[in-house]
């Protein structure tokens, strides 16, 4: 009986300092960070370039209104494009860089003590900043044309994640997202890119 007891009472304990970690009512939530693996989509974003900086990274925020139903949001990079062309009488550069925020909502459709499936979608926008740099070569004096534009454009976002808690307040974050980002403009651009991005993210949850 006394074995019993006390079994109880330290397991009651644990319990205590180790409330469910993958908790999903009304008031808690969690921050991670992360970096991301894109898919390239280079040319849907500027014809002809190429990925000139592959690292990305998304900042993840959310808080339960409702039992499973969460708000949240996202900060994410996107990474960098860049373009060059060079011809015998004229030669340009293009860059563009892309950051983006969004208002995401999440459903955790599954809960068990130690791990979570949650779906997220939502929206928000991409603020893309471009700039250009041409020059004609045999032009007497030199004609040099820079441009930098910054725009504001719609980016649509689908997901998952499977939150993974071990230790108290800290989890692990795996991410799946389905990124649709508008690249129409003035620019030489193809309207809208698609990018798949995966990353296993870190943070606190409360």
């Amino acid at each position: 009986m006394a074995h019993t007891a006390l079994v109880f009472l330290l397991s009651s304990v644990v319990l205590a300092q180790n409330p469910s970690p993958i908790d999903a009512n009304p008031w808690h939530g969690f921050a991670a960070v992360a970096p991301l693996s894109m898919t390239d989509d280079a040319q849907d974003r500027l014809g002809g370039s190429r990925l000139a900086d592959q690292s990305s990274w998304l900042l993840d925020s959310a808080v339960f209104v409702h039992k499973n139903v969460g708000i949240g949001v996202e900060m994410m990079s996107l990474g960098s494009v860049t373009r060059q062309q060079s011809y015998s009488s004229f030669g340009s550069n293009d860059a563009e860089d892309e950051q983006a925020v969004l208002i995401m909502a999440r459903a955790r459709t599954l809960a068990k003590r130690q791990f979570a499936l949650d779906i997220a979608f939502g929206g928000g926008l991409a603020f893309q900043h471009w700039s250009f740099h041409s020059f004609e070569r045999f032009a007497f004096p030199p004609v040099i044309n820079d441009r930098v534009f910054d725009e504001k454009n719609p980016v649509l976002s689908v997901g998952v994640d499977a939150p993974v808690s071990l230790i108290p307040h800290l989890a692990l974050l795996p991410i799946l997202r389905v990124h649709l980002v508008n690249h129409n403009s003035e620019r030489d651009t193809n309207g809208w890119s698609t990018r798949v991005s995966v990353g296993i993210g870190a943070g606190v949850k409360w």
